[in-house]
């Protein structure tokens, strides 16, 4: 018996709300959305109450984990309670509600910083190095290696093969320069991650603010004040590069594959230790690309983590469109049997879905969003040491009902 119904209910849940999404998207295409009845939006029914999604049939249901209480969908004593569900995580009561988590994340949003990616990369290496995982036969996969500072963070601490994609030639260059020195376990490719495979995508060579967006659309782009876009002048400078570059006969462009399936096909792999993710505004679509409505890609990317922040607000620019929202890929995540966390300074906090509307506190001028990295582990799949190591370092803001 699973922790919310019967074996096997998670992943029809997931396999349902990935179908819905890929019918939805298909109307979207089409141009027939607005003719045909669809289920309500997972935003629509999140307006109703929280931590809900679609129920196939034009309403509202609670998600896997918790029931409806006064209106609300709130954890339900399987996933709250003291570890009955089998995971061994302890008291679930501290993990608080949503609105908690969030007061926990307004009170020091600092404390959940971008760049935790780095030392949370180098404690993740002493973990898998104590449980003996650190050999040649386990994977990690690093998607954004930018000058490759997050592998070596991770290498030097455990040697795991690494596969790394970078989109800017340029930097691929040195991250391949820079790794070889230190870590000759890891590969790098330049190439991109997404939801579909394209031999020939424009990149906006923004070094670490780098994306596949439109450099263009960014340098142009105003918030409602009248002011630019915080990277307009990053924009602008990129421009005038890729003009030089195309006066040389070449330019800024990449190849971009589906992650599912350049994993299965490419490299062959039915199992990945450990994946991060930082993309600069495309990480929906690499989720998406996941493939993770099939149960064996749940399997193969049973530990996760992905960058959000500004990228992600509705408005922004660098965001991919169309491509899901924060909050559906959360929801998305929590149907898959995901546990989501946000990744602090030397704590991960528990977090759920409805968290990513209750905490989106700040705003850069197109819509608010919230700003960190966020951890997704498969109830069933994850390794137990990484499951330990989160566990060990847990942050609960009701720790009062443990």
């Amino acid at each position: 018996m699973c922790a919310d119904g019967p074996a096997g209910a998670a992943e029809a849940r997931c396999d349902k709300l990935a179908s819905w999404r890929r019918r939805a998207a298909q109307l979207q295409v089409g141009g027939l959305h607005a003719a045909q009845p669809q289920p309500r939006s997972p935003r629509e029914c999140a307006e109703s109450f929280a931590n809900s999604a679609p129920d196939g049939e034009g309403g509202c249901r609670c998600a896997a984990g918790y029931m409806l209480s006064a209106g609300q969908c709130v954890p339900n004593d399987a996933s709250r309670g003291g570890g009955g569900d089998g995971e061994g995580a302890g008291c679930r009561a501290g993990d608080g509600t949503a609105a908690e988590q969030a007061d926990v994340y307004a009170a020091d949003p600092g404390r959940f910083h971008l760049d935790n990616d780095y030392e949370a990369a180098a404690r993740l290496a002493r973990a898998l190095a104590a449980a003996s995982l650190c050999s040649r036969d386990h994977v990690v996969l690093i998607g954004g290696l930018n000058e490759g500072q997050l592998a070596k963070r991770l290498l030097r601490e455990c040697a795991v093969t690494a596969h790394g994609v970078e989109i800017q030639r340029q930097l691929a260059d040195v991250a391949r320069e820079q790794l070889a020195k230190c870590c000759p376990s890891a590969t790098v490719h330049h190439l991109g991650w997404s939801n579909r495979n394209a031999e020939r995508v424009r990149v906006a060579a923004l070094g670490g603010y780098g994306g596949l967006y439109s450099a263009e659309q960014l340098a142009a782009s105003l918030r409602p004040d009248g002011r630019p876009h915080i990277l307009s002048r990053h924009a602008s400078a990129a421009l005038q590069q890729e003009a030089e570059w195309e006066r040389e006969g070449g330019g800024s462009f990449t190849g971009t594959v589906a992650l599912g399936e350049w994993v299965e096909t490419e490299l062959g792999l039915g199992s990945i230790l450990y994946v991060a993710i930082d993309a600069e505004g495309h990480e929906a679509r690499i989720i998406e690309g996941m493939g993770l409505e099939d149960e064996p890609n749940r399997q193969r990317f049973a530990a996760f983590q992905f960058e959000v922040g500004g990228t992600w607000a509705e408005r922004d620019p660098r965001r991919a469109v169309p491509s899901w929202s924060l909050e559906d890929t959360a929801k998305f995540l929590h149907h898959c049997e995901y546990e989501l966390y946000m990744i602090g300074d030397n704590v991960h906090m528990r977090v759920y879905p409805q968290f990513f509307v209750e905490a989106a506190i700040l705003d850069e001028g197109f819509g608010p969003f919230v700003r960190g990295n966020v951890l997704a582990l498969h109830r069933r799949y994850v390794h137990p040491a990484i499951r330990d190591h989160v566990l060990r370092s847990l942050l609960r803001p009701r720790p009062d009902l443990c």
